[in-house]
């Protein structure tokens, strides 16, 4: 890696916007790709939701503002939306999604056909909230699981109900459009 590479991803994590501003104007590359084809944009983002970083909304926007591109996924088609997921980070859901991130591209845990971001985000919750067997405080109703949004509604219920993280980001990602395999399949 050079050191403009190097120092552009030292000055993102430590949220030093004109250092970033000015690598980007010596002609940094965000859409290009290391050896597991992963953009410097998604492995940028990445690394800013992992740590947490209370800069990495403001730091993302700009790399978005300056083109990086977030449907350009690696090779288990995977990107930086698979970890705003991931973190539960619903403002970083949505800041991807307004610069037109598609949900419904992005493989879900199992990377097949038959299993989407959402449907991920939909086993992602209860495994991160509840307890060592995946399961919240109170079981489902049959009405609970008729269908995702009603699947939603009860992890609301649950978080209001038990002080839990909201499950804002799959409110986000249903606004963006996006389904479940069986959605998707069905039509729905």
């Amino acid at each position: 890696m050079n050191d403009n590479k190097k120092n552009f991803k030292k000055a993102c994590y430590e949220g030093d916007m004109a250092q970033v501003k000015k690598l980007l104007s010596q002609g940094i590359d965000l859409n290009e790709t290391n050896q597991y084809g992963e953009t410097l944009f998604s492995e940028t983002a990445e690394n800013l939701m992992i740590d947490e970083e209370p800069w990495r909304h403001q730091v993302v926007k700009l790399l978005l503002d300056q083109g990086g591109d977030p449907n350009l996924l690696d090779e288990v088609q995977q990107g930086s939306l698979t970890m705003a997921m991931l973190r539960m980070d619903a403002e970083m859901i949505e800041l991807l999604c307004e610069y037109g991130a598609k949900p419904n591209a992005y493989a879900g845990f199992l990377e097949t056909v038959e299993d989407t971001l959402l449907d991920w985000a939909l086993f992602e919750y209860p495994y991160q909230m509840g307890d060592y067997r995946m399961k919240l405080p109170e079981e489902p109703t049959e009405d609970d699981t008729k269908d995702v949004d009603s699947l939603i509604g009860y992890f609301q219920r649950m978080a209001e109900k038990y002080n839990l993280k909201e499950p804002k980001h799959l409110f986000v990602l249903r606004k963006f459009g996006a389904r479940t395999w069986r959605e998707l399949n069905e039509g729905g």
